[in-house]
Formats: structure tokens, C-alpha cells, sequence
């Protein structure tokens, strides 16, 4: 799909939609040939998905593994920045200089500068911003955890969005929150839903 498609998924239950997205997602093994997709995805399955966090992990900690790779990269800019400083010799100069221009432009594309506002923006739209950070994901409710991994699928700011049903546990105001998402995300997203007001709309 080429940057700024969104496709929508239609089909009865059963029909093999969230296998499709499984496949895509690497979470599932093709019987046959092979499947290619970016290799930065953010993927919102029909259940919660078990987290590779400790157990007594907090909201706040959920939200800091979702934005690790953007802390990462502010992490590989300063350390190219004082490379840079070090650096004597020209040709080690341009280089650098180089890798530090590619990672500001994807710090750009990734509204790394902006990211401490991006996460509250995200959590209140989702219906999230009165939830406690320092709260166990163990206590939260089936559709808060839900609501929790679709706001780190979108924190993640991955090359490519496979949503399953991203509007389940949703109210209207989450829902035109997401549908606003979808309509200025910059690279594809693959989603699949029963809810045909969320495809009209997005």
C-alpha cells in the first residue's frame, strides 16, 4: 500500500479477517509462500495483547515501552551531535553529518519533539487522560486495556497501522478522535471492522 492509503477489511465472522491481519503482523506462520510488510508496525488485535511487561507494570510503564524507539532515536541524535563536536577529521565530519541529517528527518516525520504533548493529546482523546500513570495494566478494565494498546499503536508511530476492530470499547468522542487519526496518518493503514460508520468516515 502506498503511504496514506487506508483499506478497509469487510467480512462475516469467521471469514479470516484477524488471520489476515495476523499474518501481517508476523504473529501467524502462512501455510504457504511468504508475506512481506514494513518493519515497524503497529498492530491492535481484537483482545488485549499479552504484554512482554513485567507483571505490577503501571500505565505509565505501557506508555514508555510504546514510545522507547522515538526515546531512542533522541538518544542517537545527541550522541551524534558530540560525535560531530569530536570529530577532526573532514571525511569523518560529513559522514556523521549525514547520519545525523537522516535521523532528523525521521525525528521530524515522527513528531519526535513533540512527543510529551502527543501522549497526553492521545490518551485524552482516547478517553484515557484521568487514568492514573502509576496504575497496575492488571487493574484496569477490559476496554481501558484495549483503549491503552490503541493509543501505544499509535505512539509508536510505525511505518504501517493494522487495526482489528480498533472501534470496539470506543465511545463517539474516542471514535472521532480515531477517525481524525486515520484521516492525517501519513503512511498506510489496513483495518478491519463491522463498523461501516468508521469506514465511511475515515
Amino acid at each position: 500500500m502506498p503511504p496514506g492509503r487506508t483499506v478497509g477489511l469487510i467480512g462475516e465472522n469467521g471469514s479470516g479477517k484477524s488471520t489476515l491481519l495476523r499474518l501481517l503482523a508476523g504473529t501467524l506462520q502462512p501455510d504457504h509462500g511468504r508475506v512481506e510488510a514494513p518493519a515497524s508496525l503497529g498492530v491492535l488485535t481484537q483482545t488485549a495483547a499479552s504484554s512482554s511487561l513485567a507483571t505490577g507494570a503501571t500505565v505509565a510503564d505501557r506508555i514508555a515501552q510504546s514510545a522507547s524507539s522515538l526515546r531512542d532515536l533522541e538518544t542517537r541524535i545527541e550522541a551524534l551531535s558530540a560525535r560531530m563536536a569530536a570529530e577532526t577529521q573532514d571525511e569523518g565530519q560529513q559522514v556523521l553529518a549525514a547520519q545525523w541529517d537522516d535521523a532528523l528527518t525521521e525525528a521530524e516525520r515522527r513528531s519526535l519533539w513533540s512527543l510529551d504533548a502527543r501522549i497526553g493529546s492521545v490518551l485524552d482523546g482516547l478517553g484515557l487522560g484521568s487514568l492514573s500513570r502509576q496504575r497496575p495494566l492488571e487493574e484496569l478494565s477490559g476496554g481501558q486495556r484495549r483503549r491503552l494498546e490503541l493509543a501505544a499503536a499509535l505512539l509508536h508511530t510505525p511505518d504501517a497501522l493494522l487495526l482489528d476492530e480498533p472501534t470496539n470499547h470506543l465511545d463517539d468522542d474516542a471514535a472521532d478522535f480515531l477517525v481524525r487519526e486515520l484521516q492525517s496518518w501519513r503512511g498506510p493503514v489496513l483495518l478491519a471492522s463491522h463498523d461501516r460508520w468508521l469506514l465511511d468516515a475515515a
